[in-house]
């Protein structure tokens, strides 16, 4: 199944290399499906500038469709904020290998993500030329790819361009180039894989830094355990991202860890609010887990936000404080800190924590932070100590992954502007985040279909799992021999990330 773009909550980056045209302003944006399926619900747009540091939004919030409200497929959006940023890129000498099989070249272009020790990169295209991805070909290319530590594995996805044309390709390996500063020793790291890409392994490969013919990446086994509800008219005969479920248990047999993820709703396009596709949220409390899982029941993110005020005299705010935080996935809304008459926060010399609930915002990467005037006590000028605001640091605590995120401030900042820019200075992990960086896991899936009226289903069934390097792309659920997801029954399947 190819790789699937533009689903409900999802976050999608793209690499677009064009002859500068300034600042921008306007953008136009179509699709060209008139079906009521394609219709398509915006959010926002964000274009980023990596070699002039600067971002611009554009939001949209409506329907793109022939069939809803406006009845259009495409949409005009002005600028709504524009905002300086440091984006660290590292330029790299990608080389790709093609095996000398026969129809080992491809007609698609290849896109790679880089996975590291501190995050992975946005995804880089490079377009299929007439020479490049040919059987026994050599074909190096100059890319930056975004600073993500020491290297762990590199995402190669192939991109066909349409129905016809050669769709698989056998890449023997990559060999990326780290260029470095004068006088410092050249890196080389290599990516063995010697495998085809094609429509059968979803038209990507995960392929591990290898080192003298051996993956550097440890293997770990996880059983996936998913729970079909018995509900009257449970099954159905379409294609699912997962079945309709009372539960889907997941087992890492490396760790003996058991993670539950509770459903016991439909997954159909008739039943209750018709959707064919869920998030489920693990409901572990654990000792064991600590704060890693952790989620509200809406399956938000319950942000901790750590504000410390500098200790210089005239430090602290009597106004409101707001901050935005933006992860690789999405950004934030604005989280205001408000100072009331009997809530005194933001003063000199003071560290105050705030929870922020939100959908998951991915690898933290910088924060905006302002302050707003009270509207209950305006200013008479905005010169001076009283509209000014010197913070020390942030820092910013995600309990779902137990990663802080410390952004080195020790600036002024102006009362009523769009706000100033911080990048992450570190990340600090908990035990079990380091261990997920240096282990490839296999994971064992359990699923229990449930024990009510037609709760079965004869769809092709499949699952991604959501962790701090990303995500699993769609796996497939799927088995030689047995009928799969009948009612009451407990399917298991295997799965290697």
């Amino acid at each position: 199944m190819q790789r699937q773009r533009f689903e409900p909550e999802k976050v999608e980056t793209f690499s677009l290399q064009k002859s500068d045209i300034g600042d921008l302003e306007v953008v136009e944006i179509e699709h060209d499906g008139e079906t009521l399926a394609n219709s398509w619900f915006l959010d926002d747009i964000t274009i980023e500038m990596p070699t002039k540091g600067r971002a611009f939004c554009f939001a949209c919030h409506e329907w793109l469709s022939k069939e809803k409200v406006m009845e259009k497929l495409n949409v005009y959006l002005k600028i709504q904020i524009c905002f300086l940023f440091i984006c660290i890129v590292i330029p790299y000498e990608v080389t790709f290998s093609t095996g000398d099989l026969e129809s080992a070249g491809c007609d698609c272009d290849v896109s790679l993500k880089l996975f590291g020790t501190t995050g992975s990169s946005s995804e880089h295209i490079i377009r299929k030329e007439e020479r490049n991805f040919e059987r026994g070909s050599i074909d190096p290319f100059q890319c930056e790819l975004d600073d993500v530590g020491e290297p762990i594995k590199l995402r190669v996805t192939i991109l066909p361009k349409g129905k016809k044309g050669r769709h698989s390709w056998f890449l023997q390996n990559i060999e990326l180039i780290k260029h470095t500063k004068e006088n410092e020793r050249q890196k080389t790291y290599l990516f063995d894989l010697n495998d085809w890409i094609s429509k059968e392994t979803d038209y990507h490969h995960d392929i591990p830094l290898t080192k003298g013919g051996k993956a550097l990446l440890k293997e770990t086994t996880y059983r996936e355990t998913v729970k079909t509800t018995d509900i009257s008219g449970a099954s159905c005969e379409c294609n699912v991202f997962i079945v309709i479920s009372e539960y889907v248990q997941i087992d890492d047999t490396r760790t003996g860890e058991t993670y539950m993820f509770p459903c016991n709703k439909w997954l159909s396009s008739k039943k209750e609010d018709r959707q064919i596709v869920r998030e489920l949220v693990c409901s572990n409390d654990s000792p064991n887990t600590n704060l890693r899982g952790l989620l509200t029941a809406s399956g938000k993110v319950p942000y901790e936000i750590e504000i410390s005020t500098s200790d210089k005299q005239h430090a602290g705010t009597t106004q409101h404080g707001w901050i935005i935080l933006e992860g690789n996935k999405k950004r934030s809304e604005k989280f205001y800190m408000k100072n009331e008459p009997h809530i005194k926060i933001l003063r000199g010399g003071q560290t105050d924590t705030f929870t922020f609930e939100c959908r998951s915002l991915g690898e933290l990467r910088r924060i905006i932070l302002g302050h707003k005037e009270r509207p209950e006590y305006p200013l008479n000028t905005y010169e001076g100590r009283g509209a000014m605001w010197h913070v020390a640091h942030v820092t910013v605590t995600d309990p779902s992954t137990g990663v802080k995120f410390e952004f080195l401030v020790r600036k002024w900042i102006d009362i009523n502007n769009q706000g100033n820019v911080f990048e992450c200075a570190e990340k600090k992990e908990d035990t079990i985040a380091q261990q997920c960086h240096r282990h490839t896991i296999k994971y064992k899936i359990i699923v229990h279909t449930s024990d009510v009226s037609h709760a079965g289903t004869d769809a092709n069934v499949s699952i991604i799992l959501y962790g701090t390097l990303g995500d699993t792309g769609i796996r497939e659920l799927k088995q030689k021999g047995p009928i799969l997801f009948e009612r009451g029954q407990v399917d298991e399947f295997i799965i290697e990330l």
